[in-house]
């Protein structure tokens, strides 16, 4: 195994645990604040949950152990979280789009890498 398709395992596992720190830091202030956006909020790290367990999936099946930064992760997602929640129920919503335009991009470009290296990565990579 590739130490490229190790990193992109592990950064894309610890990215999507990362999310699920941001979104649980955004709904603990909807709560408080934005009780309006809780339908969303709530729905959305199902998706999370689902892709950091797949990726955690294919870690196992090639041998890759986690990041051990995951305690990182998720103190920057709570703190990311926190602060768009703090700015305003439009700022949830405006960095919540950008950094999924981020990861989506940043998906992209590992499954072009991928394509030759392991084909059902890259599937997992494009599903996500």
């Amino acid at each position: 195994m590739s130490q490229l398709i190790t990193r992109i395992l592990q950064v894309d596992h610890a990215g999507e645990h990362r999310a699920m720190a941001i979104y649980s830091a955004q709904i603990r202030h909807a709560r408080r604040s934005y009780p309006d956006l809780l339908p969303w909020l709530e729905a959305t790290p199902g998706h999370e949950t689902r892709d950091r367990s797949s990726f955690r999936d294919a870690m196992e099946q090639r041998g890759v152990t986690p990041c051990g930064a995951l305690a990182i992760w998720s103190i920057g997602g709570s703190i990311l979280g926190a602060l768009t929640a703090a700015f305003g129920r439009a700022d949830v919503f405006v960095r919540t789009a950008a950094v999924e335009r981020t990861v989506r991009r940043h998906l992209e470009e590992q499954a072009a890498h991928l394509d030759a290296a392991d084909p059902s990565l890259t599937t997992l990579v494009r599903e996500i």
